[in-house]
């Protein structure tokens, strides 16, 4: 499987920094940060799921190939080291639970609302933004990623572009995350 954050260049390029299954924790498994926490970003991530293979994809098609969105919880260094993919960095990614993608020509908005609160109360520090698998660019982006790696079945793609931001993690939290109020991350920061 591969895991791909795409983001928007400084210069509007599209560029996709590979994740390595290693780094993806299990679901609702907890996310240890590593001393000191405030050397970490913890950023919160809208993601479709690739349904089948294709290499090649005519971007009139590419909404064919996915099937699922998702939010998925990434944690990065703030300074990395350069030459190191961020998505090769252990406990990179945190998934949430998939849901049916709309229909290929329906551009449904969906909204997603991620909490931050101390572990065990109610949720708190509320944030949401609103996408579509449009205004991502999830089919023209996969079509772009197919022109020079073949994509299978289970491949996810994230997008940093629509990310709500959560800055260095806060330990002893848990942040949740809901696509149109339904929950799909729930994790735990410790």
């Amino acid at each position: 499987m591969k895991l791909l954050i795409v983001e928007t260049a400084s210069d509007g390029s599209l560029q996709a920094v590979p994740g390595a299954d290693s780094a993806m924790l299990r679901p609702g498994e907890p996310v240890f940060v590593p001393d000191p926490a405030g050397a970490w970003r913890s950023r919160v991530m809208p993601a479709v799921r690739v349904s089948r293979l294709g290499m090649h994809i005519n971007a009139r098609n590419a909404r064919l190939y996915f099937d699922a969105i998702s939010a998925f919880h990434v944690m990065t260094p703030m300074n990395p080291m350069p030459g190191i993919p961020i998505g090769f960095i252990d406990r990179t990614f945190s998934p949430g639970s998939f849901l049916p993608a709309a229909p290929p020509q329906d551009a449904v908005e969906r909204t997603l609302e991620v909490s931050r609160a101390p572990i065990g109360s109610p949720a708190a520090d509320v944030q949401t933004t609103s996408f579509s698998v449009d205004s991502i660019g999830a089919a023209a982006t996969l079509s772009e990623i197919s022109q020079w790696c073949t994509l299978k079945t289970g491949d996810v793609l994230l997008f940093a572009d629509a990310a709500i931001d959560l800055g260095a993690p806060v330990l002893d939290t848990a942040i949740e995350a809901k696509i149109d109020d339904t929950p799909v991350l729930n994790i735990r920061i410790k």
